[in-house]
């Protein structure tokens, strides 16, 4: 997922993206663990941080177990995907 999809992505190389549901929902289930975990062990006023695209899902769902107040830092050693790319993903 992270290599074949979302490396690809990141880097605007849309051509050479390739996801599958199978990927995707191990992706997911991965970062459904982490997020359970951080949960878990998280206190008031911890600031949690996320590295990589690889744990892209955990902020938002620690987020839903732990309500609205957590806070995150994230780093990611790869570049964000263009803004051009953000367009396609706009809601409207």
């Amino acid at each position: 997922m992270c290599n074949r999809g979302l490396w690809p992505l990141m880097h605007f190389m849309t051509p050479n993206c390739h996801f599958s549901t199978q990927q995707w929902n191990r992706y997911e289930r991965v970062n459904r663990n982490f997020a359970e975990i951080a949960a878990k062990e998280a206190q008031p006023g911890d600031v949690l941080w996320v590295q990589d695209f690889h744990l892209a899902l955990t902020p938002r769902l620690v987020c839903v177990s732990a309500g609205p107040t957590c806070r995150f830092g994230i780093f990611w050693q790869r570049t964000l995907p263009p803004e051009q790319l953000y367009a396609y993903f706009a809601v409207a």
